[in-house]
């Protein structure tokens, strides 16, 4: 009798961060996301502010390769985490649809300088070959939301 044992040299930190990372982005799952959500929430009651929610919708054209339509998302992914604040989250919902989860929202003036500020460096790095179209569709939640509705709402706006 013969036992075959796969062999990897992953180890059980590895298998936790492809748990909570999309591999292909790095960017947080859904597991991680409600997490980053709830601190956001917190955050907000604490500051007595709101939590922002921007949604990025990338369109590619049809009949794309598949590699080249994963290093089009790859390469999305990178741009947006250049432009989004660092305390805020960005995490890909759908394939090639991301949220920003934003702290500290005040007003829909602060929710609209997020979005322009996203807007503007999408238009500056250019359109690739591959990408037709990026629309945004953006949101407030209250402090007092629950982190799980509001990621709710993020995956309805996305697949709008």
């Amino acid at each position: 009798m013969v036992q075959l044992r796969a062999v990897t040299d992953q180890s059980p930190e590895d298998d936790e961060y492809s748990l909570l990372l999309d591999p292909l982005t790095r960017l947080p799952k859904r597991a991680l996301l409600n997490d980053r959500v709830s601190i956001a929430l917190a955050r907000a009651r604490r500051n007595n502010c709101a939590v922002g929610i921007v949604v990025v919708r990338t369109s590619f054209r049809a009949g794309l390769d598949p590699k080249v339509r994963a290093a089009a998302v790859a390469d999305r992914a990178a741009l947006l985490t250049s432009l989004v604040r660092p305390d805020d989250t960005l995490a890909r919902l759908l394939d090639a649809t991301f949220v920003v989860i934003c702290n500290d929202i005040r007003s829909q003036v602060d929710l609209d300088q997020v979005q322009s500020r996203l807007e503007s460096g999408i238009d500056d790095h250019g359109r690739s070959d591959a990408l037709t179209a990026t629309t945004m569709i953006t949101r407030m939640a209250i402090a007092d939301d629950d982190p799980q509705q509001v990621v709710a709402v993020a995956f309805r706006l996305a697949s709008t």
